[in-house]
Formats: structure tokens, C-alpha cells, sequence
């Protein structure tokens, strides 16, 4: 499985040139769940950008709903509006919690993974929340570390 970051730029580029891997963008992605397999598909948040720290992960992304408040509020908005401005966010990912299809816990990066940062946040997945409606299961995944992908603030 690949997995790297910007500093691997010179492998990445020759990896793009060679065909070895399908590399695909996550910036249009809202809200999602990047499985770490193998997959032939490199999955990176922005593309040759300057001033920003990327990191990839081979996997499969499966894109979700955003989670909106029953009263319309999209809380991705104010997460992006927190992070831009370097509020806390505790209190928005405690209402994310709340109304997502899914059960997670946040948990650091395993060991030799990319690290989490901002629009990618090592979870452990708990299976699908029936009390929100729509369902989200992700057969053998229970428990296991995967990746919540979500907006960032740039």
C-alpha cells in the first residue's frame, strides 16, 4: 500500500509519469470515509499546491452526506469557519457526533501512517448510528482505524 506526504514529491511525480498508481483529488470531497487498502488508488487532499503539507493514502474513498442539523445548519460550514480562524471545535464536532449516520471516536495516526491534520482525522469506526435515518456500514471495518475526510479551511 502507498501512503506519503509532500516531502515525497520526487517519488510521487515519477509515480504520476510512470502510470504505477491512479492518483485522485479529495478537495471536492465534503465528508467521507477513506478506507486504507490497497487499491491501485492514491487518494491526496489538494494537487501541487505550495504553502500547504499534502498527504496520501491508497484506498477506497466512500463520499457520505454532509451532516446538517434538523434546524438546515450545514456544521462542515462552521467547522471550515472554526478552523479558518483557529476557534476550538470541540463543541462542533460534539453536534457533528450527534447527527452523523456513523459511531466514531477520533485516534491518532497508526504507526507509519500519515499523520492526522486538518481534513484528514484517523477514526475508529463503530458502525452505522440508527437513530439518524440513513445507515452507513462498512462491512469488516467495525473498530478498525480508517479516515474521516472533510473540509478544509484554505
Amino acid at each position: 500500500m502507498f501512503f506519503g506526504d509532500d516531502r515525497d514529491y520526487q517519488r510521487i511525480q515519477e509515480m504520476k509519469r510512470n502510470g504505477m498508481y491512479a492518483f485522485a483529488t479529495c478537495y471536492d470531497i465534503d465528508w467521507g470515509l477513506l478506507l486504507p487498502c490497497e487499491s491501485g488508488v492514491v487518494f491526496e487532499q489538494q494537487t501541487d499546491g505550495c504553502c500547504c503539507h499534502h498527504v496520501y493514502l491508497e484506498g477506497v474513498l466512500t463520499p457520505l452526506s454532509r451532516p446538517i442539523e434538523r434546524t438546515g445548519t450545514n456544521l462542515l460550514v462552521e467547522l471550515q469557519e472554526a478552523n479558518y480562524h483557529g476557534r476550538p471545535t470541540y463543541a462542533i464536532w460534539d453536534r457533528i457526533r450527534a447527527v452523523s449516520a456513523f459511531w466514531f471516536t477520533f485516534i491518532d495516526a497508526p504507526p507509519g501512517m500519515p499523520p492526522n491534520q486538518e481534513w484528514f482525522q484517523w477514526i475508529l469506526y463503530h458502525g452505522h448510528n440508527p437513530n439518524n435515518g440513513m445507515s452507513v456500514s462498512i462491512e469488516g471495518w467495525k473498530d478498525q482505524p480508517i479516515v474521516l475526510i472533510y473540509p478544509n479551511s484554505d
